[in-house]
């Protein structure tokens, strides 16, 4: 589980400034033509700020997620450590998986280290919930959850055959958040897409193999 005392990283984002020359150019025209160029213009300085700040969030989550989980450090043989980054549902997510595989292609996964800018975190025991169950559902999703269908039939029928991961394979999960002044968004669905390109790197950096089709178990992989 994860140590409260250790999950919160606090940073500011820069704010960039308003570009000269936009509303005085609004300005100078009719009333009525100059609320429709302000707005306009405020819309293409709010998409320009928007990606820049996007930019720097996902450089700032990342750069924590590599902090905090170590990265450089030296790995045992058949060990790896990957890193992915992503932006989804308004979250700049940066997640680290180490990892150890055996002869039999048999994976450990020894820790998931979570960095998220989600904007002002209010109720930190839930934010590092969220955090947990996305990663792990997306641990689970990338080794072995797909759905088949013949003659338009679904040919799952129970978890026998749709291995949800079981509590002994479930990794402990680290989150730290950045306390930025983004405007809040999810955290649940942002933190499942990286980490099956987190795994997929740490299993090339313990391997030399990159997988590229999910689930993980199509190339022979368990855990």
């Amino acid at each position: 589980m994860i140590n409260a005392s250790t999950s919160a990283t606090a940073t500011r984002m820069r704010v960039v400034p308003l570009s000269p020359g936009i509303e005085t150019e609004s300005w100078s025209r009719s009333r009525e033509s100059s609320l429709s160029i302000d707005a306009q213009s405020r819309s293409r300085r709010s998409r320009a700020e928007e990606s820049v700040a996007a930019r720097e969030m996902l450089s700032v989550s990342r750069f924590a997620a590599a902090e905090k989980s170590g990265w450089g450090k030296k790995l045992p043989a058949g060990h790896g450590l990957g890193l992915a980054f992503g932006f989804s549902y308004g979250g700049h997510i940066a997640e680290a998986v180490e990892l150890s595989v055996d002869a039999k292609k048999k994976i450990t996964v020894h820790k998931i280290t979570v960095a998220a800018d989600i904007g002002p975190v209010i109720n930190l025991s839930s934010a590092e919930n969220q955090a947990q169950g996305g990663a792990i559902d997306g641990l689970s999703t990338a080794m072995g959850l797909e759905i088949g269908v013949e003659q338009g039939r679904i040919q799952q029928t129970n978890f026998g055959d749709y291995p949800i991961l079981r509590m002994r394979s479930a990794p402990p999960v680290e989150a730290h958040f950045i306390q930025s002044d983004f405007r809040p968004s999810g955290l649940g669905e942002p933190c499942l897409p990286p980490l099956a390109a987190a795994l997929g790197n740490a299993l090339f950096a313990a391997t030399g193999e990159r997988v590229r089709t999910m689930p993980f178990k199509r190339a022979g992989y368990t855990i």
